[in-house]
């Protein structure tokens, strides 16, 4: 395994790498004051699992995908800060008595 850090007046860098015979793993992430990016793959004889996600004042955003020799399944999802919330789900009304209390 090796690991890196770099750390600038503006950012902080982090890489992490770790061999081994079946498969390699890579992470990596840097942190500025207007973002967060990282990203960590997991590579192995049949087939590369990765993520990679960006936050910014802005939004977020995320890609994850699994990739083999046949085909690729790839999931993004993107969220800005201007974006309506979404709501809460309303509870259940609580019934008026509880089961097996009389009511009256």
């Amino acid at each position: 395994m090796a690991l890196g850090i770099i750390l600038a007046e503006d950012a902080l860098a982090i890489k992490e790498v770790a061999v081994s015979e079946d498969s390699a793993e890579v992470f990596g992430m840097v942190v500025t004051d207007e973002a967060v990016v990282a990203g960590a793959a997991l590579v192995t004889e049949d087939e590369v699992d990765y993520e990679v996600g960006v936050a910014t004042e802005e939004g977020v955003a995320v890609e994850a995908g699994i990739i083999t020799e046949d085909q690729a399944v790839i999931v993004d999802y993107i969220e800005t800060a201007d974006a309506p919330e979404l709501e809460e789900p309303e509870e259940p009304t609580p019934a008026e008595s509880e089961p097996g209390e009389e009511t009256g």
